[in-house]
Protein backbone atom coordinates (compact mmCIF):
# COMPACT_ATOMS: atom_id res chain seq x y z
CA UNK A 1 0.00 0.00 0.00
CA UNK A 2 1.60 2.88 -0.79
CA UNK A 3 1.67 6.93 1.40
CA UNK A 4 -1.64 8.02 -0.20
CA UNK A 5 -3.27 5.38 0.69
CA UNK A 6 -1.47 5.21 4.39
CA UNK A 7 -2.69 8.97 4.81
CA UNK A 8 -6.38 8.51 3.46
CA UNK A 9 -6.83 5.53 6.22
CA UNK A 10 -5.50 7.91 9.00
CA UNK A 11 -7.77 10.26 7.70
CA UNK A 12 -11.03 8.60 7.99
CA UNK A 13 -10.22 7.11 11.71
CA UNK A 14 -9.27 10.59 12.87
CA UNK A 15 -12.60 11.62 11.14
CA UNK A 16 -14.44 8.40 12.90
CA UNK A 17 -13.04 9.47 16.11
CA UNK A 18 -13.77 12.92 16.05
CA UNK A 19 -17.65 11.98 15.27
CA UNK A 20 -17.81 9.22 18.23
CA UNK A 21 -16.49 12.08 20.31
CA UNK A 22 -18.91 14.78 19.16
CA UNK A 23 -21.43 11.74 19.80
CA UNK A 24 -20.06 10.73 23.19
CA UNK A 25 -19.56 14.77 24.62
CA UNK A 26 -23.18 15.44 23.55
CA UNK A 27 -24.38 12.31 25.24
CA UNK A 28 -22.34 13.40 28.42
CA UNK A 29 -24.06 16.99 28.64
CA UNK A 30 -27.46 15.67 28.41
CA UNK A 31 -26.78 13.26 31.07
CA UNK A 32 -25.51 16.19 33.02
CA UNK A 33 -28.52 18.10 32.05
CA UNK A 34 -30.68 15.78 33.28
CA UNK A 35 -28.77 15.57 36.68
CA UNK A 36 -28.72 18.90 37.15
CA UNK A 37 -33.11 19.22 36.27
CA UNK A 38 -33.12 16.25 38.69
CA UNK A 39 -31.24 17.88 41.53
CA UNK A 40 -32.98 21.26 40.89
CA UNK A 41 -35.89 19.65 42.32
CA UNK A 42 -37.66 21.97 39.77
CA UNK A 43 -41.02 19.12 39.51
CA UNK A 44 -43.14 22.15 38.07
CA UNK A 45 -44.06 22.50 34.23
CA UNK A 46 -41.33 23.94 31.96
CA UNK A 47 -43.11 27.01 32.33
CA UNK A 48 -42.36 27.62 35.53
CA UNK A 49 -38.46 28.46 34.38
CA UNK A 50 -39.40 31.04 32.10
CA UNK A 51 -42.25 32.44 34.56
CA UNK A 52 -41.69 36.40 33.86
CA UNK A 53 -44.18 36.50 36.89
CA UNK A 54 -40.88 35.37 39.16
CA UNK A 55 -39.60 38.08 40.29
CA UNK A 56 -36.36 38.45 41.41
CA UNK A 57 -36.57 41.55 44.49
CA UNK A 58 -33.85 43.64 45.45
CA UNK A 59 -34.13 42.90 49.10
CA UNK A 60 -32.46 45.91 50.18
CA UNK A 61 -34.10 48.41 48.71
CA UNK A 62 -37.67 47.06 49.69
CA UNK A 63 -36.35 46.83 53.78
CA UNK A 64 -35.27 51.02 53.11
CA UNK A 65 -39.01 51.69 52.22
CA UNK A 66 -40.32 52.23 55.53
CA UNK A 67 -44.06 53.26 54.77
CA UNK A 68 -44.51 50.50 52.27
CA UNK A 69 -48.10 48.42 51.85
CA UNK A 70 -48.49 45.13 52.91
CA UNK A 71 -49.82 42.67 50.38
CA UNK A 72 -51.61 39.39 51.18
CA UNK A 73 -51.54 37.93 48.19
CA UNK A 74 -49.06 37.96 45.16
CA UNK A 75 -50.72 39.74 42.26
CA UNK A 76 -47.95 37.10 40.05
CA UNK A 77 -50.57 33.68 41.62
CA UNK A 78 -53.43 34.65 39.05
CA UNK A 79 -51.42 33.74 36.18
CA UNK A 80 -49.09 30.93 38.27
CA UNK A 81 -48.36 28.05 35.72
CA UNK A 82 -49.00 26.08 38.79
CA UNK A 83 -52.29 25.85 40.17
CA UNK A 84 -50.91 25.27 43.94
CA UNK A 85 -54.31 26.08 45.30
CA UNK A 86 -55.66 23.21 43.30
CA UNK A 87 -53.15 20.80 44.87
CA UNK A 88 -53.93 22.17 48.36
CA UNK A 89 -57.32 20.62 47.91
CA UNK A 90 -55.43 17.80 49.51
CA UNK A 91 -55.79 19.34 52.75
CA UNK A 92 -59.74 20.56 53.26
CA UNK A 93 -61.93 17.87 54.54
CA UNK A 94 -62.85 15.62 51.94
CA UNK A 95 -65.79 13.72 54.13
CA UNK A 96 -68.63 12.70 51.57
CA UNK A 97 -72.01 12.17 54.16
CA UNK A 98 -73.27 9.85 51.01
CA UNK A 99 -70.64 7.42 51.88
CA UNK A 100 -71.29 5.24 55.23
CA UNK A 101 -69.41 2.30 56.54
CA UNK A 102 -71.94 0.37 55.19
CA UNK A 103 -71.40 1.02 51.55
CA UNK A 104 -67.78 0.49 51.81
CA UNK A 105 -67.22 -3.37 50.44
CA UNK A 106 -64.83 -6.01 51.48
CA UNK A 107 -63.11 -5.81 47.94
CA UNK A 108 -62.96 -1.90 48.74
CA UNK A 109 -61.22 -2.46 52.33
CA UNK A 110 -58.58 -5.34 50.49
CA UNK A 111 -57.66 -3.04 47.87
CA UNK A 112 -56.86 -0.56 50.41
CA UNK A 113 -54.91 -3.23 52.36
CA UNK A 114 -52.70 -4.58 49.04
CA UNK A 115 -52.03 -0.49 49.11
CA UNK A 116 -50.27 -0.38 52.31
CA UNK A 117 -48.77 -3.27 51.77
CA UNK A 118 -47.43 -2.43 48.83
CA UNK A 119 -46.29 0.96 49.59
CA UNK A 120 -44.78 -0.76 53.66
CA UNK A 121 -42.45 -3.17 50.96
CA UNK A 122 -41.15 -0.15 48.64
CA UNK A 123 -40.73 3.20 50.37
CA UNK A 124 -39.87 5.28 47.54
CA UNK A 125 -42.49 7.55 46.28
CA UNK A 126 -43.52 9.68 43.48
CA UNK A 127 -42.93 12.89 44.43
CA UNK A 128 -45.76 15.43 44.78
CA UNK A 129 -45.58 18.78 43.08
CA UNK A 130 -43.47 21.61 45.12
CA UNK A 131 -43.75 22.38 48.14
CA UNK A 132 -44.76 18.64 48.88
CA UNK A 133 -42.37 17.09 46.94
CA UNK A 134 -40.83 15.40 50.16
CA UNK A 135 -36.83 14.61 50.56
CA UNK A 136 -34.57 12.43 48.90
CA UNK A 137 -32.58 9.25 50.00
CA UNK A 138 -28.74 9.16 49.81
CA UNK A 139 -29.81 7.50 46.22
CA UNK A 140 -31.73 10.46 44.77
CA UNK A 141 -34.94 8.95 45.29
CA UNK A 142 -37.86 10.27 46.82
CA UNK A 143 -39.97 9.06 50.16
CA UNK A 144 -37.49 9.60 52.97
CA UNK A 145 -39.00 10.39 56.08
CA UNK A 146 -35.58 10.16 58.98
CA UNK A 147 -36.26 9.91 62.58
CA UNK A 148 -35.70 13.37 63.44
CA UNK A 149 -34.73 11.76 67.07
CA UNK A 150 -31.47 10.23 65.51
CA UNK A 151 -29.50 12.66 66.43
CA UNK A 152 -30.56 12.90 69.74
CA UNK A 153 -29.64 9.44 70.32
CA UNK A 154 -26.89 9.44 69.03
CA UNK A 155 -25.43 11.60 71.32
CA UNK A 156 -26.59 9.37 74.33
CA UNK A 157 -25.66 6.51 73.28
CA UNK A 158 -21.80 7.92 72.47
CA UNK A 159 -21.65 10.18 75.67
CA UNK A 160 -24.75 10.01 77.78
CA UNK A 161 -25.78 13.32 78.62
CA UNK A 162 -22.90 14.93 78.69
CA UNK A 163 -21.83 17.77 76.88
CA UNK A 164 -19.66 16.91 73.30
CA UNK A 165 -16.26 16.71 74.55
CA UNK A 166 -13.90 18.97 72.16
CA UNK A 167 -11.41 16.21 70.04
CA UNK A 168 -10.39 18.05 67.24
CA UNK A 169 -7.01 18.61 65.40
CA UNK A 170 -4.40 20.18 67.45
CA UNK A 171 -4.38 23.94 65.71
CA UNK A 172 -8.40 23.91 66.31
CA UNK A 173 -8.16 22.53 69.65
CA UNK A 174 -5.55 25.76 70.94
CA UNK A 175 -8.23 28.37 69.57
CA UNK A 176 -11.22 26.32 71.56
CA UNK A 177 -9.70 25.06 74.44
CA UNK A 178 -6.46 26.40 75.11
CA UNK A 179 -7.33 30.37 73.85
CA UNK A 180 -7.81 32.61 77.04
CA UNK A 181 -11.60 33.21 77.79
CA UNK A 182 -11.97 36.73 75.92
CA UNK A 183 -9.13 36.42 73.52
CA UNK A 184 -11.54 34.56 71.11
CA UNK A 185 -14.57 34.83 68.88
CA UNK A 186 -16.32 36.33 72.21
CA UNK A 187 -13.88 38.89 72.74
CA UNK A 188 -15.90 41.61 75.31
CA UNK A 189 -18.51 39.82 74.63
CA UNK A 190 -17.83 36.98 77.52
CA UNK A 191 -19.09 39.51 79.91
CA UNK A 192 -22.36 38.94 78.64
CA UNK A 193 -21.82 35.52 78.46
CA UNK A 194 -20.94 35.26 82.23
CA UNK A 195 -22.98 38.09 84.04
CA UNK A 196 -26.01 37.77 82.01
CA UNK A 197 -27.12 34.66 80.28
CA UNK A 198 -28.18 32.33 82.28
CA UNK A 199 -29.02 28.92 80.88
CA UNK A 200 -31.97 27.05 81.89
CA UNK A 201 -32.62 29.32 84.26
CA UNK A 202 -36.00 30.63 85.70
CA UNK A 203 -38.35 32.64 84.00
CA UNK A 204 -37.54 36.37 84.25
CA UNK A 205 -39.83 38.24 86.37
CA UNK A 206 -40.00 42.38 86.31
CA UNK A 207 -39.19 43.92 88.99
CA UNK A 208 -35.85 41.65 89.72
CA UNK A 209 -32.03 42.56 89.38
CA UNK A 210 -31.56 38.83 88.39
CA UNK A 211 -33.51 35.91 87.52
CA UNK A 212 -31.48 33.13 89.70
CA UNK A 213 -32.33 35.08 92.81
CA UNK A 214 -35.87 33.63 91.84
CA UNK A 215 -36.61 30.18 94.10
CA UNK A 216 -36.94 27.10 91.77
CA UNK A 217 -40.51 26.57 92.70
CA UNK A 218 -41.39 29.49 90.42
CA UNK A 219 -40.86 27.49 87.22
CA UNK A 220 -43.66 25.66 86.25
CA UNK A 221 -43.97 22.01 86.50
CA UNK A 222 -46.16 21.19 83.66
CA UNK A 223 -44.66 18.86 81.22
CA UNK A 224 -42.21 20.40 79.03
CA UNK A 225 -43.14 20.95 75.34
CA UNK A 226 -41.43 19.02 72.85
CA UNK A 227 -39.43 20.95 70.19
CA UNK A 228 -38.18 20.01 66.74
CA UNK A 229 -35.47 22.13 65.59
CA UNK A 230 -35.08 22.78 61.80
CA UNK A 231 -31.85 24.01 60.34
CA UNK A 232 -31.73 25.53 56.63
CA UNK A 233 -28.17 24.63 54.78
CA UNK A 234 -26.34 22.68 52.16
CA UNK A 235 -23.74 20.25 51.77
CA UNK A 236 -21.03 22.46 51.47
CA UNK A 237 -21.71 23.51 54.81
CA UNK A 238 -22.22 20.45 56.32
CA UNK A 239 -18.81 20.84 58.31
CA UNK A 240 -20.84 23.76 60.38
CA UNK A 241 -23.43 21.36 60.62
CA UNK A 242 -21.65 18.76 62.19
CA UNK A 243 -20.53 21.32 64.80
CA UNK A 244 -23.62 22.10 65.25
CA UNK A 245 -25.06 18.95 66.35
CA UNK A 246 -22.59 17.88 68.49
CA UNK A 247 -22.78 21.04 70.12
CA UNK A 248 -26.67 21.92 70.76
CA UNK A 249 -28.69 19.76 67.86
CA UNK A 250 -28.71 16.45 69.92
CA UNK A 251 -30.45 18.49 72.89
CA UNK A 252 -33.64 19.31 70.22
CA UNK A 253 -36.73 17.15 71.19
CA UNK A 254 -36.47 15.83 67.21
CA UNK A 255 -33.77 17.69 65.15
CA UNK A 256 -33.19 17.74 60.76
CA UNK A 257 -31.33 20.19 58.50
CA UNK A 258 -33.15 20.98 55.38
CA UNK A 259 -29.98 20.47 52.90
CA UNK A 260 -28.85 19.24 49.19
CA UNK A 261 -27.43 15.95 50.34
CA UNK A 262 -28.72 13.09 52.78
CA UNK A 263 -26.48 12.07 55.43
CA UNK A 264 -28.42 10.99 58.47
CA UNK A 265 -25.45 10.93 60.68
CA UNK A 266 -25.93 14.47 61.28
CA UNK A 267 -29.29 14.82 60.41
CA UNK A 268 -29.33 16.71 57.15
CA UNK A 269 -32.15 15.62 54.38
CA UNK A 270 -31.96 16.10 50.61
CA UNK A 271 -34.95 18.61 50.45
CA UNK A 272 -35.71 19.86 46.77
CA UNK A 273 -37.53 22.85 45.92
CA UNK A 274 -38.79 24.87 43.00
CA UNK A 275 -35.47 27.46 41.35
CA UNK A 276 -31.99 26.22 42.08
CA UNK A 277 -30.02 25.77 45.45
CA UNK A 278 -28.89 29.67 46.43
CA UNK A 279 -29.06 32.72 49.06
CA UNK A 280 -31.30 34.45 46.62
CA UNK A 281 -34.24 31.56 46.47
CA UNK A 282 -34.37 30.92 50.23
CA UNK A 283 -38.08 31.82 50.19
CA UNK A 284 -39.07 28.58 47.93
CA UNK A 285 -36.72 26.61 50.08
CA UNK A 286 -38.82 27.43 53.47
CA UNK A 287 -41.86 26.89 51.59
CA UNK A 288 -40.56 23.43 50.85
CA UNK A 289 -39.18 23.11 54.42
CA UNK A 290 -42.54 24.06 56.06
CA UNK A 291 -44.81 21.73 53.67
CA UNK A 292 -42.00 18.84 54.70
CA UNK A 293 -42.58 19.56 58.31
CA UNK A 294 -46.38 19.70 58.02
CA UNK A 295 -47.00 16.31 55.58
CA UNK A 296 -44.34 14.46 58.14
CA UNK A 297 -43.58 15.93 61.86
CA UNK A 298 -47.13 17.87 62.57
CA UNK A 299 -48.12 14.57 65.43
CA UNK A 300 -45.17 14.73 67.28
CA UNK A 301 -44.44 18.07 68.08
CA UNK A 302 -45.70 21.48 69.82
CA UNK A 303 -43.47 23.69 68.56
CA UNK A 304 -41.47 24.49 65.64
CA UNK A 305 -38.17 26.44 65.72
CA UNK A 306 -36.32 26.98 61.88
CA UNK A 307 -32.96 28.91 61.62
CA UNK A 308 -29.55 29.09 60.06
CA UNK A 309 -26.24 27.03 60.38
CA UNK A 310 -24.37 30.00 61.61
CA UNK A 311 -26.77 29.81 64.70
CA UNK A 312 -25.75 29.03 68.17
CA UNK A 313 -29.14 27.83 70.02
CA UNK A 314 -29.80 27.68 73.52
CA UNK A 315 -32.24 25.10 73.78
CA UNK A 316 -32.71 25.04 77.36
CA UNK A 317 -33.71 28.10 76.94
CA UNK A 318 -36.37 28.48 74.29
CA UNK A 319 -37.94 25.26 76.00
CA UNK A 320 -38.48 26.87 78.99
CA UNK A 321 -39.70 29.96 77.48
CA UNK A 322 -42.23 28.16 75.40
CA UNK A 323 -43.42 26.52 78.49
CA UNK A 324 -44.33 29.65 79.49
CA UNK A 325 -46.68 30.07 76.62
CA UNK A 326 -47.85 26.64 75.68
CA UNK A 327 -51.41 25.62 76.16
CA UNK A 328 -52.19 22.69 74.59
CA UNK A 329 -55.93 22.40 75.44
CA UNK A 330 -56.81 25.99 73.68
CA UNK A 331 -54.02 26.98 70.86
CA UNK A 332 -53.92 30.00 68.78
CA UNK A 333 -51.86 29.94 66.12
CA UNK A 334 -47.96 31.67 67.32
CA UNK A 335 -45.62 33.11 65.29
CA UNK A 336 -42.59 34.34 67.65
CA UNK A 337 -39.30 36.16 67.14
CA UNK A 338 -37.26 38.50 66.41
CA UNK A 339 -39.37 41.96 65.69
CA UNK A 340 -38.02 43.97 62.67
CA UNK A 341 -40.08 47.07 61.72
CA UNK A 342 -41.66 47.01 57.93
CA UNK A 343 -43.51 49.71 57.36
CA UNK A 344 -46.38 49.83 60.03
CA UNK A 345 -45.93 46.29 60.91
CA UNK A 346 -42.90 44.04 61.76
CA UNK A 347 -42.12 40.75 60.63
CA UNK A 348 -39.64 38.19 62.84
CA UNK A 349 -36.33 38.46 61.78
CA UNK A 350 -34.59 34.92 60.63
CA UNK A 351 -30.91 35.72 62.58
CA UNK A 352 -31.76 34.55 66.06
CA UNK A 353 -34.25 31.67 64.00
CA UNK A 354 -38.25 31.73 64.67
CA UNK A 355 -40.94 29.49 66.17
CA UNK A 356 -44.12 28.48 65.00
CA UNK A 357 -46.52 26.30 67.14
CA UNK A 358 -48.58 23.40 65.89
CA UNK A 359 -51.83 25.37 64.74
CA UNK A 360 -49.78 28.58 63.16
CA UNK A 361 -47.84 25.62 60.58
CA UNK A 362 -51.43 23.88 60.04
CA UNK A 363 -53.10 27.15 59.24
CA UNK A 364 -49.86 28.40 56.78
CA UNK A 365 -49.83 25.38 54.68
CA UNK A 366 -53.47 25.20 54.52
CA UNK A 367 -54.65 29.03 54.23
CA UNK A 368 -51.40 30.77 53.17
CA UNK A 369 -48.39 29.10 51.31
CA UNK A 370 -50.80 27.92 48.43
CA UNK A 371 -51.55 31.62 47.43
CA UNK A 372 -48.91 34.05 49.06
CA UNK A 373 -46.19 34.06 46.33
CA UNK A 374 -46.01 31.14 45.55
CA UNK A 375 -43.85 31.35 42.88
CA UNK A 376 -41.72 34.20 43.94
CA UNK A 377 -37.81 33.73 44.19
CA UNK A 378 -36.31 35.80 46.50
CA UNK A 379 -33.94 35.60 49.64
CA UNK A 380 -36.05 37.58 52.15
CA UNK A 381 -37.66 33.98 53.75
CA UNK A 382 -38.09 35.36 57.17
CA UNK A 383 -40.31 39.05 55.56
CA UNK A 384 -42.34 36.53 53.53
CA UNK A 385 -43.01 34.11 55.73
CA UNK A 386 -44.32 37.08 58.01
CA UNK A 387 -46.17 38.79 55.63
CA UNK A 388 -47.96 35.65 54.28
CA UNK A 389 -49.10 34.76 58.08
CA UNK A 390 -50.11 37.79 59.05
CA UNK A 391 -52.06 38.11 56.04
CA UNK A 392 -54.42 35.42 57.63
CA UNK A 393 -54.00 37.21 61.15
CA UNK A 394 -50.92 35.29 62.89
CA UNK A 395 -48.45 38.64 63.59
CA UNK A 396 -45.02 38.32 64.22
CA UNK A 397 -45.38 37.90 68.37
CA UNK A 398 -42.70 39.55 70.31
CA UNK A 399 -40.45 37.71 72.74
CA UNK A 400 -39.42 40.14 74.97
CA UNK A 401 -39.23 38.85 78.52
CA UNK A 402 -41.13 40.82 81.45
CA UNK A 403 -38.50 43.44 81.66
CA UNK A 404 -38.50 44.28 78.59
CA UNK A 405 -34.95 42.51 77.27
CA UNK A 406 -34.66 40.37 74.01
CA UNK A 407 -34.76 36.62 74.08
CA UNK A 408 -34.29 36.96 70.12
CA UNK A 409 -31.56 39.28 68.84
CA UNK A 410 -29.46 37.67 66.59
CA UNK A 411 -25.31 38.68 66.74
CA UNK A 412 -22.43 37.03 68.09
CA UNK A 413 -21.27 38.05 71.82
CA UNK A 414 -18.49 40.91 71.06
CA UNK A 415 -20.95 42.63 68.72
CA UNK A 416 -24.54 42.99 71.25
CA UNK A 417 -21.40 44.18 73.86
CA UNK A 418 -19.93 46.48 71.57
CA UNK A 419 -22.22 48.08 69.59
CA UNK A 420 -23.57 51.44 71.41
CA UNK A 421 -26.81 51.24 68.64
CA UNK A 422 -26.06 54.51 66.82
CA UNK A 423 -25.78 53.57 63.69
CA UNK A 424 -26.86 51.39 60.36
CA UNK A 425 -30.05 48.98 60.51
CA UNK A 426 -29.51 47.32 63.97
CA UNK A 427 -29.88 51.47 65.27
CA UNK A 428 -33.34 51.60 63.50
CA UNK A 429 -34.08 47.88 65.08
CA UNK A 430 -33.25 48.53 68.58
CA UNK A 431 -34.92 51.74 68.57
CA UNK A 432 -38.15 50.06 67.93
CA UNK A 433 -37.54 47.49 70.36
CA UNK A 434 -37.03 50.47 72.80
CA UNK A 435 -39.76 52.07 71.52
CA UNK A 436 -41.71 48.82 72.66
CA UNK A 437 -40.48 47.97 75.49
CA UNK A 438 -40.20 51.41 77.20
CA UNK A 439 -36.64 52.76 76.76
CA UNK A 440 -33.73 52.29 74.17
CA UNK A 441 -31.54 49.20 75.79
CA UNK A 442 -27.93 48.21 74.91
CA UNK A 443 -25.20 45.82 76.03
CA UNK A 444 -26.11 43.37 79.22
CA UNK A 445 -29.25 46.06 78.96
CA UNK A 446 -30.68 44.88 76.04
CA UNK A 447 -30.42 40.69 76.07
CA UNK A 448 -32.71 39.03 78.29
CA UNK A 449 -31.10 35.78 80.68
CA UNK A 450 -32.98 33.44 78.81
CA UNK A 451 -31.41 34.93 75.47
CA UNK A 452 -31.68 32.20 72.66
CA UNK A 453 -28.25 32.00 71.23
CA UNK A 454 -25.59 33.47 68.91
CA UNK A 455 -26.11 34.28 65.27
CA UNK A 456 -22.90 34.89 62.62
CA UNK A 457 -20.54 32.11 63.89
CA UNK A 458 -19.46 31.29 60.14
CA UNK A 459 -16.73 28.75 61.20
CA UNK A 460 -17.47 25.18 63.05
CA UNK A 461 -14.32 26.47 65.78
CA UNK A 462 -16.74 29.47 66.21
CA UNK A 463 -19.51 27.06 67.34
CA UNK A 464 -17.85 25.38 69.23
CA UNK A 465 -15.38 27.61 71.35
CA UNK A 466 -18.83 29.31 72.15
CA UNK A 467 -20.08 26.35 73.51
CA UNK A 468 -17.22 25.88 75.49
CA UNK A 469 -17.70 29.45 77.06
CA UNK A 470 -20.99 28.21 78.15
CA UNK A 471 -19.81 24.66 78.92
CA UNK A 472 -16.00 24.47 79.74
CA UNK A 473 -16.72 20.72 80.98
CA UNK A 474 -16.10 20.47 76.88
CA UNK A 475 -12.86 20.89 77.57
CA UNK A 476 -9.88 18.94 79.67
CA UNK A 477 -9.55 19.71 82.98
CA UNK A 478 -6.19 20.92 82.59
CA UNK A 479 -7.05 23.07 79.14
CA UNK A 480 -7.15 26.69 79.58
CA UNK A 481 -10.80 27.39 79.04
CA UNK A 482 -11.53 24.78 82.30
CA UNK A 483 -9.73 26.39 84.45
CA UNK A 484 -10.13 29.95 83.95
CA UNK A 485 -13.69 29.92 83.57
CA UNK A 486 -13.41 27.45 86.97
CA UNK A 487 -12.49 30.31 88.28
CA UNK A 488 -14.50 32.87 86.97
CA UNK A 489 -17.60 31.11 87.61
CA UNK A 490 -16.27 30.02 91.96
CA UNK A 491 -15.60 34.12 91.62
CA UNK A 492 -19.28 35.17 90.38
CA UNK A 493 -20.64 32.88 92.84
CA UNK A 494 -18.80 34.19 95.83
CA UNK A 495 -20.11 37.49 94.57
CA UNK A 496 -23.45 36.57 94.54
CA UNK A 497 -23.26 35.55 98.30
Amino acid sequence: MGKKGVTLIIVIMVVIFEVLAILSNNRLISMYDDKFDERSGDLASPAVLNDTSATVVNVDSELSQSNESTPTVDADSASSPVNESASSETYESTTDESVTEESITDESKTEESETEKSETADPYKEPRPHPHAGARYPDGKYGYVPDVTFVRKRHLELYSNKEYPVTTDVKEFDYICNKTPGEGLERKGLKIMMEKVQIGGPTPQPNTTNSTALEEETKDEAPLPKVLCIIYTYEKNHDRLEALTNTWGWKCDGFFAASTLTNDTIGAIDLPHIGEEAYSNMWQKTRSIWSYVHDNYMDDYDFFWLGGDDFYLIVENLINYLATIHKPDNEEPLLLGHQIPRGKSNFCGGGPGYVLNKMAVKRLIKDALPTCYPQRIISAEDRFLSICLESIGIPCTSTADAKGQQRFVGMDPNFIATYNGDRGYFKRVWEYWGANTGRFKRGLDLVSEQMNGWHNLIYPTHMIRIHTIHHPESCPLNSTVAKVMAKLMNKAEIEKK
